[in-house]
């Protein structure tokens, strides 16, 4: 019996937070971001773009953050309530909208750092960036156009969408682009990564943020459930550093996570207290490739 209730339990609270979904007036931070959401399409279809409108909207939904992964970082801003915000990975800035409105209580700094080359059929993802939160004071957000950790190669997106690019061409947009190491100045009390998926640059980027984290900061990885080398890289932060909680969030339910394909949140914190409402001792599990 225990073990039929071990096995029911996670699937009952799954499909309370899916019934929640689908029934946004019963989630107000639901409705907010599907707000948000509505904003940043009509952005996209005011582009101009070799591409339909359709087509635009497909990859700007599908490359942003979903609605129960922004409830859940919703959380952790509640939670921590920190005042410096670094995002680390911005496409078309509607993750940075949502940092900039769940802080807004306690009018958190957030700085996103991207650096701007093209992704997916974007060829300036900071032009929508600026323009999806051009409502908020500028003292609130700042806009840096930068490598974080290390350069990647943006070949396969100047390959696959229009208008192309040649190699040196692109080669030419990585090097005008500056590269943040430890030597920035800064330190931040979350820092948000939506950067590459890779094993290797995932634990570049938090290397990185880690070194720039205040005491008792906060890191959430993003896309933790949904990218093999964002879990690998979690595995392998987990056993490396045992002072810190590490907690995925995301649905219980082996089930519904296959079922649904859940993007899925993990969060960092360094300090006494756990960023969940989870034991600290509780063990997260990640999905394995």
């Amino acid at each position: 019996m225990r073990r039929a209730a071990r096995a029911i339990l996670p699937l009952a609270q799954d499909l309370i937070d899916g019934c929640a979904r689908y029934l946004p007036a019963i989630r107000p931070r639901t409705r907010q971001f599907r707000s948000a959401q509505r904003e940043l399409l009509a952005q996209v279809d005011a582009l101009e773009s070799p591409y339909p409108r359709a087509v635009r909207r497909e990859h700007a939904l599908d490359g942003s953050l979903k609605p129960a992964e922004a409830r859940r970082i919703a959380r952790v801003l509640i939670r921590h309530k920190p005042e410096r915000i670094l995002e680390v990975g911005s496409f078309l800035g509607l993750s940075t909208r949502w940092l900039l409105h769940v802080s807004s209580g306690w009018d958190a700094h957030i700085t996103a750092v991207d650096p701007n080359l093209r992704h997916r059929v974007f060829d300036d993802p900071r032009e929508t960036v600026e323009r999806l939160n051009a409502r908020y004071p500028p003292e609130r957000l700042e806009i840096v156009t930068a490598f974080f950790a290390h350069a990647h190669d943006p070949t396969h997106d100047y390959d696959r969408y229009e208008p192309r690019r040649t190699r040196a061409e692109v080669a030419g947009l990585v090097a005008s682009r500056p590269t943040i190491d430890a030597s920035w100045n800064r330190q931040f009390d979350l820092v948000f990564i939506d950067a590459s998926h890779r094993y290797d640059a995932v634990l570049r980027d938090f290397s990185l943020a880690r070194s720039l984290l205040a005491p008792h900061g906060t890191i959430v990885f993003h896309d933790v459930l949904s990218w093999p080398g964002v879990a690998r890289a979690l595995r392998e932060i987990q056993r490396l550093h045992t002072e810190a909680t590490i907690t995925v969030r995301g649905p219980r339910s082996a089930l519904v996570r296959r079922l649904t394909r859940p993007d899925g949140i993990a969060v960092y914190h360094q300090g006494p207290t756990a960023p969940t409402d989870a034991p600290a001792s509780q063990a997260p599990s990640y999905p394995r490739p």
